[in-house]
């Protein structure tokens, strides 16, 4: 759940000056994205694996999560972590030994970034022990593949052959004994390439095999396409989006079904994005890991890397594709998935189509 705070300007003056104590560095590193008990504290689990990369693993990569001083306990560090640690990482590992929606969206940035980000499961984590009540529904990692959004169900992942050791546990000895098999499942298969042009395709660099029909479409069409997600038990808002988008000459994506029907939810999904003028999703949180919540947390993960290229990228003809603006709507009461940074907008029970109505206004 998302908390509001308000900075002073002594405290937004320190936070600056902590950030330019602490620039990007420009050396080879592997971002991991993992569960935060603590955000102030990295857990021994992590520690291990960070002394891992820093003394055993060849070549050297330096290992960087969200614990990274440049984020130096901001309240609100979603940027920095998207756009500066994970946008320029070597690659991601991302560790869903006990699944979050914060590292879903993570790891949707990275797909959709290009960046090789490998699937990491142990069961034997003690991360687990912090969230008992969740732990028992993720004992296998069978049972963690039903529970993952469709995008990512067929991922390859990575399986420790014995628990990382912590604390005094973590000697030299036993850490060398896990070296080999880090260097060979995690660490060597995220050096083979830093980007890649198709997300799906493992530890490999393809074209994507819809950049001929995404080329045409930015080139050609002259319709503007929307994107919705929303999730189950909010199908009165998802209809009332349709009709505001509609009305504004917009069409879905789903016109564009015929292209990628026979592709993979990853496939479609990442076309739909690239084709889209407009993206909504529905942002509503949970209190424990929920696939529909994931899957909108991996879909707006995938969104903001896929804008953040084009956006960013050269500018374009007259008369092509327009910048993809993306706003992300939740209901008030249940609060949001926290790593989004970008527009968002609540709406109250009674009064949501007013709300919703008055975000999309001109947007």
């Amino acid at each position: 759940m998302e908390r509001d705070r308000v900075l002073t300007v002594d405290e937004l003056k320190r936070l600056e000056s902590s950030r330019a104590r602490n620039p990007r560095r420009d050396e080879k590193y592997a971002f991991w994205a993992g569960p935060m008990p603590s955000p102030n504290e990295r857990p021994e689990y992590h520690a291990s694996v960070k002394k891992l990369y820093d003394d055993f693993l060849q070549p050297p990569v330096e290992y960087v999560d969200a614990y990274h001083p440049i984020v130096s306990g901001a309240p609100v560090f979603n940027e920095t972590i998207q756009d500066i640690l994970i946008r320029n990482a070597l690659y991601v590992v991302a560790d869903l030994s006990l699944p979050r929606h914060d590292v879903v969206f993570e790891i949707g940035f990275g797909l959709a970034a290009g960046i090789q980000t490998i699937f990491y499961f142990d069961a034997g984590s003690s991360i687990r022990r912090k969230y008992p009540n969740e732990s028992t529904r993720f004992a296998t990692l069978n049972e963690l593949k039903k529970l993952l959004p469709p995008e990512i169900g067929d991922v390859i992942f990575a399986q420790p052959p014995r628990h990382i050791p912590e604390g005094k546990r973590a000697t030299r000895s036993s850490l060398e004994k896990l070296a080999p098999w880090f260097n060979s499942n995690v660490h060597s298969p995220g050096l083979r390439l830093s980007r890649r042009q198709c997300c799906k395709i493992h530890f490999e660099d393809r074209k994507c095999e819809y950049a001929r029909e995404l080329a045409k479409l930015s080139r050609d069409s002259v319709e503007r396409y929307y994107f919705i997600n929303f999730q189950e038990g909010h199908e009165e808002q998802e209809r009332h989006v349709e009709t505001l988008l509609k009305r504004r000459g917009l069409v879905s994506v789903k016109d564009l079904t015929s292209i990628v029907e026979s592709s993979s939810p990853l496939c479609r999904s990442c076309f739909f994005l690239h084709a889209a003028d407009r993206v909504i999703v529905d942002g509503t949180s949970a209190l424990t890991y929920n696939e529909e919540a994931a899957e909108s947390a991996f879909i707006l993960g995938m969104a903001v890397a896929i804008a953040g290229k084009a956006n960013k990228g050269p500018a374009k003809r007259k008369g092509t594709k327009k910048s993809t603006k993306i706003k992300m709507l939740y209901q008030e009461g249940v609060g949001t998935i926290g790593m989004f940074a970008g527009g968002r907008a609540s709406w109250q029970s009674r009064r949501w189509r007013d709300q919703i109505a008055r975000e999309l206004e001109g947007w």
